[in-house]
């Protein structure tokens, strides 16, 4: 509300960019340590509430749930542990609910879908691991996915999106893992994706420097946002002593050829 500063919590020491996460009703703040645990800090007292160990195993990331109090966190090895928080409230201790070991890669990031039915995993192999947390095991496994923020749920957890190695969006079926259809459109290398929680919209930004808006229901980019290129303006109109390539490199970076 006022943009100050509320505390400056000492002694953290998160293991990577997704080290750290807050649960939707704010009261708690979960955080991975070099010594192979997750602490968990209530949010009103700033005080230590749990210290959930993973044993030798090294904590990479977290993440909460958004509906039933689940916790999620990726090791090093590449297990996923998943606990219950929900005793918390009550005085009681989190309740380690499973621990899967789908892939030998260290977890880089984790995402449960909106429904909670889905929770996905990145690895450091560009694989993501899609678990099923009513069966509580592994569902099915995407390969070559390349970007540990290309990663989204649609708003009804129906369809996962992804990039590839083509440049391109890929829409998954979340139950199956099929894909439904690619959306292409960027250039370069598709570098973070985020899905709209109240709208059938899909943002996207690519290594070209471009943002585009897509209606994931019928694929149809809404918009893009363009850079200015470093030439952009510039008359080339009439100018001697550069080829056709020359023009056509120069008014992809903006120059004005007409």
């Amino acid at each position: 509300a006022t943009g100050q500063l509320l505390r400056v919590l000492p002694d953290t020491d998160g293991t990577s960019e997704y080290a750290m996460s807050l649960s939707p009703d704010g009261t708690l703040l979960a955080h991975t340590t070099v010594d192979h645990a997750v602490n968990l800090i209530d949010m009103q007292s700033w005080q230590d509430v749990e210290r959930l160990s993973l044993g030798h195993k090294q904590a990479m990331a977290v993440a909460f749930s958004t509906k039933t109090n689940l916790l999620a966190c990726g090791a090093q090895e590449g297990s996923i542990w998943i606990w219950d928080v929900r005793p918390l409230a009550s005085g009681g201790r989190a309740r380690l609910r499973c621990k899967l070991l789908p892939t030998g890669q260290r977890i880089l990031r984790l995402l449960f879908s909106p429904d909670d039915r889905w929770l996905a995993g990145y690895d450091e192999d560009d694989k993501v691991h899609i678990i099923d947390l009513d069966l509580e095991q592994v569902a099915f496994t995407i390969t070559n996915a390349p970007g540990v923020h290309c990663l989204a749920f649609s708003r009804d957890s129906d369809a996962l999106i992804t990039g590839d190695l083509a440049r391109n969006l890929v829409i998954h079926d979340t139950a199956t893992g099929s894909v439904i259809r690619r959306l292409q459109g960027h250039i370069g290398q598709v570098t973070s994706i985020a899905a709209s929680p109240s709208k059938d919209l899909l943002a996207s930004s690519s290594a070209d420097g471009s943002v585009r808006l897509w209606d994931l229901h019928d694929s149809h980019c809404l918009a893009a946002l363009e850079p200015a290129g470093p030439y952009a303006g510039m008359k080339i109109a009439g100018v001697e002593g550069i080829t056709n390539a020359q023009v056509a490199t120069l008014v992809a970076l903006g120059a004005v050829a007409g």
